[in-house]
């Protein structure tokens, strides 16, 4: 998948938007409302398009799924609790369901705040 691996086109797709709005939001003076706009538009769009290559591998292809530890966020004693993420078909389906509507929410409420 384009030299990345899934847990990377996931944190991207999670993290996408999420650097789109602190952008548009620290930067609209600069950038205008209309470049506020664009930005927050593309982070939504690159969370679709990376939903769009993991269905590809996991509703078309088929690929195992996946069970990616990122951190540990607490640790105590014998007790640990992770920070992870867990791919399969059912999950990248919901996120493929997720970000597609909120792709057209965002586009939706841009033209009619207008």
């Amino acid at each position: 998948m384009l030299g990345l691996s899934h847990v990377q086109v996931a944190c991207t797709a999670l993290l996408a938007p999420l650097f789109g709005a602190f952008f548009a939001g620290l930067f609209r003076q600069f950038l205008g409302i209309k470049g506020a706009h664009r930005i927050t538009i593309v982070g939504v769009t690159i969370a679709f398009v990376c939903a769009l290559l993991l269905g590809y591998d996991f509703l078309w292809v088929g690929a195992p799924t996946l069970n990616s530890n990122l951190y540990t966020w607490v640790a105590s004693g014998r007790d640990l609790i992770h920070v992870g993420i867990l791919l399969d078909a059912l999950s990248v389906s919901m996120v493929l369901c997720v970000t597609f509507v909120s792709l057209f929410v965002h586009l939706y409420s841009i033209g009619y705040m207008q």
